[in-house]
């Protein structure tokens, strides 16, 4: 079984090679004070100070599990002082480590109490993933009451494997017989009792929801076996789609779910608001083929799934109906030729009443404008997003993630001039916004102006040195015919991220270079 993951478009490409990539930190990291920490440690570090105190930031940053913090320490340590050994030492272990585990066959893997992780992304992702995925299994296992554990109920663990590329992820599914289509971002199989994966750097958050999403399938397995199959499909895809949007919790290793879907809502919405309000018999309850479960209805189990799982806000008449949802759960696995409509209503409540509490739950569902906006991009729906930004902008001036996040879709959309004062504008509140500064990068270029794009690109290596401010910078140079800043900054982001096609190309170009 594959998720319908209503795929978000890749990012348009620009006229200047290469695109643009995303920041693909975005989605993978879990939020925790240890990322604030690092930047205050960081920040304190002065202009002008020695390797030293960038390899003692890299040592506590790797103590405190954030690999990608210690690479970028690590580098600044290098760039402090190019002759220290100890740091160019470290930094190429690092580099060399990473470049062996990036190869099919000798992926990173790191066990946990109920699971076991296998990914040639990095280092960062596979403890994200594998601490992700135990915090998961504890809070489905708390809500759904599953008193057996993988090992007694299979007789092994769960294995989630995450690859690095699509072309990684079709040669295993083609390996392994697995039959999955172009759109499918992951899927899981139940026969060996794994999740698989591919990391799309486009859409990272897309990576994580569809984690979760086939994830919960198979904890419903683990908790009902043969009796998942009475489940109705608005419940096992609402569950799957209520789980898809969680985010661990790195400090606590705990999960926080139940957050909303900002694109699945506005799918409701607008059939809400359209010509016919959904049916909950006929759009949802009644629905027995899965053929005809497609986006729609995703989002409209989605809602449905929340209301239910979730708490009323203080002050609501809305009764808690999570108790009654388990009870139902419980009820139509319970045997055979249980009429799931039936139970619904005996248990839940009346259809009708039911469906009223559900139009007002989606109408009345608050959407910060920042989410809305991200959602829409997100969706690729970059258009819409615009006048959504501005509202935002205008209501938080001083607020550069909107400002930065306008300048990224002019970006996409090619719109180079104004994207130019929105990423100025985030750089200006921020200036160490290591992403706006390498979008400003990429759009300097693309505006023509080089000299401009290579100061941009090398201010955002000096605060934040990874693949993209790398890409960024060596993008600039091409368009600046600096060949050597160019081919110095590409050799950089080749050993970060291997020798992709896209970064093989740019390296081209730029030794083409007088």
């Amino acid at each position: 079984p594959a998720r319908d993951p209503s795929p978000t478009p890749a990012p348009k490409a620009q006229p200047a090679s290469p695109a643009k990539p995303k920041a693909a930190a975005a989605g993978t990291s879990g939020s925790s004070h240890l990322d604030g920490d690092y930047k205050v440690r960081k920040k304190k570090i002065k202009k002008g100070s020695s390797a030293r105190e960038y390899l003692s930031l890299a040592g506590w940053a790797r103590s405190n599990e954030l690999f990608e913090e210690e690479k970028e320490a690590l580098t600044l340590a290098t760039m402090a002082e190019p002759d220290h050994r100890g740091a160019r030492t470290q930094l190429d272990k690092v580099l060399a480590k990473e470049a062996r585990h990036r190869e099919y066959r000798t992926p990173w893997r790191r066990e946990a109490s109920v699971i076991f992780v296998e990914t040639n992304t990095d280092e960062s992702k596979l403890y994200y993933y594998c601490d992700t995925v135990s915090a998961f299994y504890k809070r489905f296992s708390k809500i759904f009451r599953v008193k057996t554990t993988p090992m007694k109920a299979w007789g092994r663990k769960v294995g989630v494997k995450v690859f690095r590329t699509r072309d990684d992820f079709d040669r295993y599914a083609s390996e392994s017989g697995s039959g999955v289509g172009p759109g499918v971002v992951g899927y899981y199989r139940l026969d060996v009792k794994e999740i698989v994966l591919y990391y799309d750097p486009n859409a990272p958050e897309s990576t994580r929801d569809t984690l979760f999403h086939e994830g919960a399938h198979l904890f419903c397995h683990l908790a009902l076996g043969e009796r998942f199959y009475s489940l109705p499909h608005w419940v096992s895809e609402g569950i799957a789609e209520y789980f898809a949007p969680s985010q661990l919790n790195r400090e606590k290793k705990d999960l926080s779910y139940g957050l909303p879907a900002y694109d699945r809502l506005r799918s409701a919405r607008r059939m809400l608001r359209g010509g016919r309000k959904p049916s909950l018999r006929g759009d949802l309850l009644a629905v027995t083929n899965y053929a005809n479960f497609g986006a729609q209805r995703y989002a409209l189990a989605w809602t449905l799934i929340h209301m239910l799982l979730e708490k009323p806000k203080e002050g609501s008449e809305r009764p808690k109906y999570r108790e009654r949802f388990l009870r139902f759960w419980s009820t139509v696995t319970a045997g055979q030729n249980v009429n799931s409509i039936e139970a619904f209503e005996k248990i839940i409540g009346p259809i009708d009443r039911i469906e009223e509490e559900w139009h007002t739950y989606i109408e009345e569902f608050q959407v910060p404008l920042i989410e809305e906006a991200i959602a829409l991009i997100r969706k690729g729906e970059r258009e819409e997003a615009i006048p959504v930004l501005e509202r935002y902008r205008t209501q938080k001036p001083k607020d550069a993630q909107g400002h930065y996040l306008l300048g990224e879709v002019y970006l996409q959309l090619s719109r180079y001039a104004k994207a130019r004062p929105a990423l100025e504008a985030a750089i200006e509140i921020n200036p160490d916004f290591a992403d706006a500064l390498s979008s400003l990068a990429f759009v300097y270029s693309y505006l023509g102006e080089g000299a401009l794009g290579v100061k941009a690109g090398q201010r955002a290596v000096a605060v934040s040195p990874n693949v993209y401010t790398y890409i960024s910078l060596a993008t600039a140079a091409l368009t600046a015919k600096e060949k050597n800043v160019g081919l110095t900054a590409i050799d950089a982001a080749i050993a970060r991220a291997g020798a992709t096609r896209t970064l093989l190309e740019l390296k081209k170009e730029l030794k083409a270079l007088p």
